[in-house]
């Protein structure tokens, strides 16, 4: 992929990028719908990591890739570098940001909040991976699994998906959770 976008050496234009873009992207990754648009962007859902993504799309020159995060400035990011930017815009499933919660708390000292430094960053690494929705570790996939049983409320005015989850995780007790999950999950 990375030969067929060098091909000069210069910037090519964003609509032979991105047919590049869409031809590898359906190769590579053939199970999971992308959308590709003139933002440019790369759009999907849960699926394969940013990283994974971004491995397939290769070295682009004149471009740069750029994960999308809630709080990203594009303004801040245009004046950063002179590339134009590819966006990657992965959105994530209740599942994959319960998941994430959990392994969140289960490294740090507090629960998610967005608002402290650091912590969007630090959950989005948590993120980085393919299929998101599952850990892989039994504890954390059953207590994922018990705070998805328990549906947050509606109207909930937290600032993301992803805090509400860690306040609903805070509310019904990481500890509890995961003593019922180590109680009742096959290891």
């Amino acid at each position: 992929m990375a030969r067929l976008l060098r091909i000069g050496g210069a910037k090519r234009p964003w609509p032979e990028v991105r047919v590049a873009v869409e031809a590898a992207l359906g190769r590579a990754l053939p199970g999971t719908p992308f959308t590709v648009d003139d933002e440019p962007s790369v759009t999907w859902h849960d699926g394969p990591a940013e990283a994974t993504v971004a491995g397939v799309v290769g070295e682009l020159p004149g471009w740069r890739l750029v994960v999308a995060l809630d709080a990203t400035d594009a303004a801040a990011v245009a004046t950063e570098d002179r590339r134009q930017p590819l966006w990657l815009r992965r959105t994530f499933s209740d599942e994959a940001l319960a998941v994430a919660v959990i392994r969140f708390q289960a490294s740090s000292v507090r629960p998610y909040d967005s608002t402290r430094d650091g912590a969007e960053s630090a959950l989005r690494d948590l993120l980085d991976v393919d299929d998101p929705a599952r850990s892989g570790y039994p504890l954390t996939d059953a207590m994922a699994d018990l705070l998805l049983a328990d549906p947050l409320a509606a109207g909930d005015d937290s600032p993301s998906r992803a805090d509400a989850w860690s306040r609903r995780l805070t509310d019904l007790g990481y500890d509890r959770l995961w003593n019922q999950a180590y109680a009742e999950a096959p290891i």
